[in-house]
């Protein structure tokens, strides 16, 4: 399981991660019916910036 920590049996804590930012912004330009091009930089603009700040 990625992202899950587990400890003797227990799930000690969720992390999250960056990439599902950027595919939802990715989609949401998409659907949009953004430029391509704008697309693909927005999703990996998000994703850099979120990581950034330290979200995973």
């Amino acid at each position: 399981m990625r992202g899950v920590a587990r400890e003797r049996g227990v799930v000690a804590r969720l992390q999250l991660d960056a990439r599902p930012a950027g595919v939802l912004v990715g989609l949401l330009l998409a659907w949009c019916r953004a430029p391509f091009v704008l697309v693909v930089v927005a999703a990996a603009a998000t994703t850099a910036v979120l990581r950034l700040l330290g979200v995973a």
